[in-house]
């Protein structure tokens, strides 16, 4: 059932926007994101201990040959090291918190002793607390 109201669904084409958001190639469709998950589909989430879709070397297309489940918690241990340091640091956005400005997520995320996820989670969770200038 591809409807609106179906969890799948709605599941399925959050993740594929996220993807395209971050300018990463989906070759998945509803059909097969559903197989790969499977049973494991209710065991998704945003918790450390959730399952998330991981890209080998966190780099390449989401596709069926190149994805993994993995907890949030590891996939956040294998972030590419070498696209971070690629990264240019002036061209990222100063974040408010409400334990001040930072010049980036990164640098909230050290701060507060937690990862750049915890940010992002709560930069789209309390936006009027954490956001980006």
């Amino acid at each position: 059932m591809n409807t609106r109201q179906d969890p799948h669904y709605q599941a399925y084409h959050s993740q594929k926007a996220r993807a395209k958001q971050r300018n990463i190639e989906w070759h998945f469709t509803i059909q097969t994101w559903t197989e790969w998950w499977g049973d494991d589909f209710y065991k998704r989430g945003r918790s450390k201990d959730s399952l998330c879709m991981a890209r080998i070397g966190d780099v390449g297309a989401y596709h069926q040959d190149n994805v993994f489940k993995s907890t949030f918690s590891n996939n956040a241990k294998t972030i590419n090291k070498d696209y971070m340091q690629q990264v240019n640091v002036s061209k990222c956005k100063p974040v408010h918190t409400p334990l001040g400005v930072f010049p980036s997520i990164t640098a909230a995320a050290k701060h507060y002793k937690h990862s750049d996820f915890w940010i992002h989670a709560r930069l789209n969770k309390y936006p009027t607390l954490f956001y980006r200038l």
